[in-house]
């Protein structure tokens, strides 16, 4: 649990720890599409969607939905680049509550994230 008085440096280790989750979330489900990973390697990917958690379309204007917001910029981001079906023409918001509702997302606690739920996500679509 984050005990930081600094609401900002802990939305920053949030986010970090979601990013984590994320990627390896992705890359359990991107290997199961037969996708290999290159190499190590320092790489920027100028055209990664960023869509913002936050928004009073979700419970509790969206502060503990990291994981969901984070996820859907991945499935975005695959969307306009080879895999037009991972996200089946939804909004962001849309998209994000659907990752909210599959992970189990709490409004107040967030996301215990499940790499095989979104592995399953991806096989799906």
């Amino acid at each position: 649990m984050i005990t930081s008085t600094d609401n900002n440096s802990g939305l920053k280790r949030r986010g970090r720890a979601c990013l984590i989750a994320i990627l390896t979330g992705l890359t359990a489900g991107l290997s199961l599409l037969g996708v290999k990973p290159a190499a190590a390697q320092s790489h920027y990917v100028s055209d990664m969607p960023d869509f913002d958690q936050r928004s009073y379309y979700f419970p509790n204007i969206g502060l503990a939905y990291c994981v969901p917001a984070a996820l859907t910029d991945e499935l975005f981001y695959l969307s306009q680049n080879g895999f037009p079906k991972v996200v089946n023409n939804l909004t962001p918001d849309n998209q994000i509550a659907n990752m909210a509702t599959m992970l189990g997302t709490k409004p107040y606690s967030g996301t215990v994230f499940n790499d095989t739920l979104v592995a399953n996500y991806i096989n799906l679509n």
